[in-house]
């Protein structure tokens, strides 16, 4: 009886990520919200939107989106040098269960999702360059 307590017991506890690779995928996931809340805003843009945006606006939505896309892909980059280390952890729920970008999530087509994100970034980048050229 027992040992059917101390078996029961040791597949119930399981064991926990490293601090420091626990902590690197919360920030990665704090990053990619970032990232999945301004791409959100951006893949919604028509070319009109784009055209009546306010400049301050446009530059706004494009540093925010690069810096959010910096801060997550760093982070994505901390987690594998952490696991190149530490490659035991690497079939924890933690790390298999991780979220990605929205429009992987949702299986969109490249023109549907990232093309579309990369196009109108683009078109916003272009509005503050102009206007900053006048």
């Amino acid at each position: 009886m027992m040992v059917l307590f101390a078996l029961v017991t040791m597949v119930s506890c399981k064991d926990k990520l490293p601090e420091n690779i626990s902590s690197a995928v919360r920030w990665s996931e704090v990053h990619l919200n970032s990232l999945n809340e301004v791409d959100s805003v951006i893949i919604k843009l028509t070319d009109k939107d784009i055209e009546n945006i306010s400049v301050d606006s446009a530059r706004s939505l494009y540093v925010r989106h690069n810096i959010s896309y910096d801060e997550y892909n760093s982070s994505i980059k901390e987690i594998d040098e952490l696991l190149k280390y530490n490659a035991e952890y690497s079939n924890y729920d933690e790390l298999k269960n991780r979220k990605y970008h929205f429009t992987i999530e949702n299986r969109l087509r490249w023109e549907q999702g990232q093309g579309l994100i990369k196009n109108n970034v683009d078109k916003l980048m272009n509005k503050v360059i102009f206007n900053e050229i006048k």
